[in-house]
């Protein structure tokens, strides 16, 4: 196995240079001196820079711009610890993000926006409640009990199926609200 890896890092830095892997103390590493692009690495500056912004305009184009770079699970074929912990952390940004970008749609009262980055969010993870919930919120908004009525529905029967029980007490209570 070892003779492989030797032979596949010699391949890497035959196709595209020594500098990009480097050996020191024992170890291989990627050059991170280099002038690089990693998509995850962009897709979290950009959430940083829309976190980190007043402006809401500024804050909708940098979560856009993250929100383009993600692609679906980090490294899919590789169940190595540290993968599997980024892959776990990349999805959660994303969710995440998907959320706040519709709440900031909603602020800007571009309903429509906001419902498709929600239902982006329900694709995502069937069984998040708080996509649930805001999207509950957006119909209420745009004067819709019928669509209240259907994302509580299916939200209640994905929880249902999924994990056994009733949705949580905070989408209860915001469902009877509205």
């Amino acid at each position: 196995a070892g003779l492989r890896f030797k032979n596949a890092v010699y391949r890497v830095r035959k196709a595209i240079g020594k500098e990009v892997i480097l050996f020191e103390d024992n170890i291989y590493r990627f050059n991170r001196d280099l002038d690089y692009e990693e998509d995850a690495e962009t897709f979290e500056r950009m959430i940083e820079l829309a976190q980190n912004s007043s402006e809401v305009k500024r804050r909708i184009h940098h979560f856009e711009a993250a929100l383009k770079l993600y692609k679906g699970m980090y490294l899919p074929d590789v169940h190595q610890d540290w993968v599997l912990v980024r892959r776990a952390r990349l999805r959660t940004r994303y969710l995440d993000s998907l959320l706040e970008l519709a709440r900031l749609y909603m602020e800007e009262k571009q309903y429509n926006l906001a419902a498709g980055v929600v239902d982006r969010a329900i694709n995502e993870e069937h069984s998040y409640e708080e996509a649930y919930q805001l999207g509950m919120q957006i119909y209420d908004a745009t004067d819709n009990p019928a669509g209240v009525q259907r994302l509580y529905d299916q939200c209640c029967n994905v929880i249902q199926t999924e994990w056994g029980r009733e949705p949580g007490k905070n989408t209860r209570q915001l469902y009877e609200t509205l």
